[in-house]
């Protein structure tokens, strides 16, 4: 295997960690010639295809199994999780489950494919993960920049390094070098490290890095802004946070709505001043209906995921702030199905059941739920 080892990173000022990601702006066409007459240093214009360094580690036209066929993309050295991202707005034509492999049809005719995509749990070798971001599917729409997967080393690149077998293909079908247009390519967004670790950008120092990891490894997690990058641990959690995370991890489409309807009343018979303005929607979220946009509390956040995990009722009380609280039977429940942490060594302690919960808190307690991490606890009490 031929090692060409220079590192593609990307011009223009050093990226920030802070600030909001806005969708770049890249010309949606590359060099257009007629079938048979692309030249080698074609440059299309795209998006890097890896949120990170790129290293060539086997180029276009390389020899493969003893020369009987030539290698029709490149291979980009890149470590396991390393988010792979759309080069151009367009749809996912194919989704090779068994290989790992996920094909874009660019909306200027042009294609994509991202081989090698990650199979393993996070920090093994077990072939039981998956690196097709959760719910891709075939037919839906893309854009540049947007996290697909998560590189690996699944197919026949099992006893190769983690990295990206990525194919440029003309129009009519016609794979070319994509060397050039790598060089030429934009970084996906100014606000985005062009180094960090894992599948996220904006956790490497916090706690739940390792779980969101361990998360994405199994594709069971979404991100959260423009292109999915971020995890934003420490954002107050909102109904839509809830039913992308929960609907990634359970693989099913979650409303929130449903679950909290005990704590929103009917909106009452009365007309407003408004016209044609129901007064449910004059009142707003939070009020008599719940919206996507609403915070969720801890105890609205108990009661969904003792709803949605359907576990047994526990008659236990771990915390001292719950009581008279709609949600004191779910947080007892969960608590006591250990997706909760509890300690008693200092005697009770409040649970917060009002306190606005964090995307972070969530992502904890699905991989409690899915017994994927251990509780944290110290109870000694039954």
């Amino acid at each position: 295997m031929l090692v060409f080892c220079t590192a593609l990173v990307p011009a223009g000022p050093s990226p920030a960690r802070a600030g909001t990601a806005t969708m770049p702006s890249v010309a949606t066409a590359g060099l257009r010639t007629a079938p048979g007459t692309i030249s080698p240093a074609t440059r299309y214009r795209m998006i890097l295809p890896l949120a990170g360094p790129l290293v060539v580690l086997s180029t276009f036209g390389a020899e493969r199994d003893g020369g009987e066929r030539d290698h029709k993309g490149i291979d980009l050295a890149a470590p396991r999780l390393t988010p792979v991202l759309a080069v151009k707005d367009g749809v996912v034509s194919r989704i090779n489950r068994s290989g790992v492999s996920v094909f874009l049809r660019h909306d200027d005719g042009w294609s994509s494919w991202y081989l090698h995509l990650n199979n393993d749990t996070y920090l093994t070798d077990d072939g039981m993960g998956d690196g097709v971001a959760p719910g891709l599917e075939e037919g839906d729409r893309v854009v540049a920049g947007q996290v697909i997967g998560w590189v690996g080393d699944s197919g026949n690149a099992e006893p190769t390094p983690s990295h990206l077998h990525f194919e440029l293909r003309t129009p009519w079908g016609e794979p070319i070098d994509p060397l050039r247009s790598l060089w030429g390519a934009a970084w996906v967004d100014e606000t985005v490290p062009v180094d960090f670790e894992g599948a996220f950008w904006d956790d490497d120092d916090n706690r739940m890095a390792a779980t969101a990891d361990l998360l994405a490894s199994l594709a069971l997690i979404t991100g959260c802004g423009p292109y999915g990058l971020e995890l934003c641990p420490e954002a107050e959690l909102t109904g839509a946070d809830v039913e992308a995370l929960l609907g990634a991890a359970l693989g099913t489409e979650v409303s929130v709505g449903e679950y909290l309807a005990m704590e929103f009343s009917p909106a009452p018979e009365k007309e407003t001043f408004l016209p044609g303005v129901s007064l449910e929607e004059a009142l707003g979220c939070g009020v008599w209906r719940y919206c996507p946009e609403q915070t969720i509390t801890r105890g609205d956040m108990a009661v969904i995921l003792a709803s949605v995990f359907d576990l047994e009722v526990s008659d236990a009380d771990y915390f001292v702030d719950d009581e008279d609280h709609y949600a004191k039977s779910a947080i007892n429940t969960l608590t006591a199905a250990e997706v909760f942490d509890f300690c008693t060594t200092f005697g009770p302690m409040p649970f917060e059941p009002d306190r606005p919960a964090t995307r972070a808190e969530l992502i904890d307690a699905i991989a409690k739920a899915l017994h994927l991490i251990p509780v944290n606890s110290c109870r000694i009490m039954v």
